[in-house]
């Protein structure tokens, strides 16, 4: 049986096992679910008739005779009030088959026996539990109003029961090539675009039978394409629910079944990127796209491709070595879901400031079955870390590197309309869960930098702005010289703030130094720039992104250095001397 096959019955077997478990409220909420659809449906139809009888000087012959008998204005005011009365039911349906469904979710849950297994599970069930009681109340209403049909219009029924069965077939390809590519809206949008061809289809029946055959009464008509249009929205609700369902499988079968595990997923690579990281699948498209950038001429080049580690999920980086020159790059394939990211590195890898970054150059970047490739350019002689120990040499010489160069231009200016800088995080709402873990000496460093929190911005803003990469490490790292390092992912660049970069600790304050000492020749803006101001900078970084991460004691310790740094830019007085007893 086929993995679609499998989708198919799966989906009545979970309906089976909602109804077996809980047989009295999963009828129950049926049938309340069915009924409001039907209220909200009448609901619908009889303002239109109001309309109607608006424009009517009498009660036309075709009502039914206690109606006759009554004004206009009485049989007005008698219909508005049926379209509240029927609203009014739909609503307390639903509320009423919402209590159904979330007391037998968590029925069918506690059956299980089983721990929690992840956040927000009992939504899930209920949720499930709810889109699948939607589902046949809407097929069984569905039915219902085709045969209504088959007694008001005969031609519109059959002509609805022929569009159903002819949609079967697009419904289940699209279905099939969603999930697939993995775009679910598709198979919404696809429902929807059918359920109006529907209707348009019984529209089409209407006006050719009245103009050239014979039709029932103008009332019937409109009653008939009005129930029709409702058949084919419900019947692509209903289908559009069971597809939502069948996306959580894993989850909604650990969760209800109890003999089912949540097993976790061996990798996150999509169905259609995996066959392409193998081998055979692998040189080929390889070989297509090095050719295309030319960095392969000829057809007889034989090339030593090699997998090399990435630290972001759902991308992956290969190493080429042309066997006969020696030459080698870097080939990276991006998952569908990392676009993002693979835009983000081609702006700046394919911007003027790239040239002075320690990154390799990009040679050509393409697109692959909807997959990003990036070739990248290694320096003669770099190759990826074998040794460890080479790590922190090499990382600050990176770091150096991306100090010494200056954002500026397009490239810059396109980030700083998107990204707030370090000054413009810095508000009073941000230190106050801060407040919750303070002692006495804390909330004194707490109050004084919120209470001079705008000359702190203000000079913050006076520092030089600087590229930020915080994918360095091991994996990352190219050595092409003994004092000289490259960086292969750049697809979380930032700028930020000079001394924003460095981490909040002594190593990070020695690194301030040494750069700052190093950097006349580099970049004239950070040799001149006061030192204990990037300190500054790199201590309120650090608060900030504990704060974040809700780490406030890790934030109070960083306190006293911020207060001295303050002290040292001359925003806060210095401390008085304590008085002799």
């Amino acid at each position: 049986m086929s993995k679609e096959d499998n989708i198919y019955r799966w989906l009545f077997d979970l309906a089976k096992h909602l109804v077996g478990q809980t047989p009295g409220r999963s009828w129950a909420a049926i049938f309340t679910s069915l009924l409001g659809q039907a209220c909200l449906m009448v609901a619908m139809l009889l303002p239109i008739k109001v309309v109607m009888l608006l424009g009517l000087d009498a009660i036309p012959s075709y009502m039914p005779e206690p109606l006759r008998s009554m004004t206009l204005e009485q049989l007005t005011l008698l219909l508005s009030g049926l379209t509240l009365v029927f609203y009014g039911v739909y609503l307390a349906g639903e509320k009423l088959t919402g209590r159904w469904i979330d007391s037998a979710a968590t029925e069918v849950i506690g059956k299980t026996g089983k721990v929690v297994l992840f956040e927000n599970q009992g939504d899930i069930a209920s949720d499930t539990y709810k889109r699948m009681v939607r589902a046949v109340a809407a097929l069984l209403l569905t039915l219902g109003v085709i045969s209504l049909l088959g007694v008001l219009y005969l031609n519109m029924c059959l002509a609805l029961i022929a569009f159903f069965a002819l949609s079967i077939w697009p419904a289940v390809r699209i279905f099939h090539y969603a999930q697939r590519i993995n775009k679910p809206q598709l198979i919404i949008q696809s429902l929807n675009n059918l359920g109006n061809i529907g209707f348009l289809v019984c529209f089409a029946v209407v006006v050719v039978d009245h103009l050239y055959f014979s039709a029932p009464s103008v009332l019937f008509t409109i009653a008939a394409l009005i129930l029709a249009r409702q058949a084919t929205s419900k019947i692509a609700a209903g289908v559009g629910d069971l597809t939502h369902i069948s996306r959580q499988r894993e989850k909604v079968s650990a969760l209800l079944y109890q003999e089912h595990l949540l097993l976790q997923s061996k990798g996150n690579q999509s169905d259609k990127i995996a066959p392409l990281l193998a081998p055979p699948a692998r040189d080929r498209w390889l070989t297509q796209v090095l050719r295309q950038c030319e960095w392969l001429t000829s057809e007889q080049e034989n090339i030593k491709v090699h997998w090399l580690q990435s630290t972001t999920p759902d991308v992956y980086i290969f190493g080429v070595v042309q066997v006969a020159t020696g030459r080698s790059c870097l080939v990276k394939i991006f998952d569908t879901t990392r676009k993002a990211l693979a835009l983000h590195e081609a702006s700046l890898l394919s911007s003027p400031c790239a040239e002075q970054l320690p990154a390799p150059k990009l040679e050509h970047a393409s697109i692959l079955d909807g997959f990003h490739i990036h070739v990248l350019a290694t320096p003669p002689g770099g190759s990826p870390l074998d040794d460890r120990g080479q790590t922190e040499a090499l990382s600050a010489c990176a770091l150096r590197a991306l100090c010494y160069c200056p954002p500026g231009g397009e490239i810059q200016d396109a980030y700083l309309r998107s990204h707030p800088l370090l000054w413009q995080k810095l508000f009073g709402d941000l230190f106050q869960p801060l407040y919750l873990a303070a002692d006495e000496e804390q909330t004194t460093h707490l109050n004084d930098i919120c209470q001079h929190l705008e000359p702190i911005r203000e000079k913050l803003r006076e520092l030089p702005l600087t590229f930020v990469n915080p994918a360095i490490n091991y994996r990352t790292l190219i050595a092409h010289d003994q004092n000289r390092a490259q960086v292969s992912q750049w697809g979380q660049w930032k700028i930020e703030c000079f001394g924003a970069q460095f981490p909040a600790n002594a190593q990070g304050i020695a690194s301030i130094a040494d750069i700052i000492d190093q950097a006349q020749g580099q970049r004239s803006d950070i040799a001149q720039i006061d030192s204990s101001l990037v300190k500054l900078a790199c201590w309120l970084s650090g608060i900030e992104q504990a704060i974040n991460s809700q780490r406030y004691l890790d934030a109070l310790d960083l306190l006293p250095a911020c207060i001295n740094c303050l002290r040292a830019v001359k925003i806060l007085p210095p401390p008085k001397p304590k008085q002799a007893p």
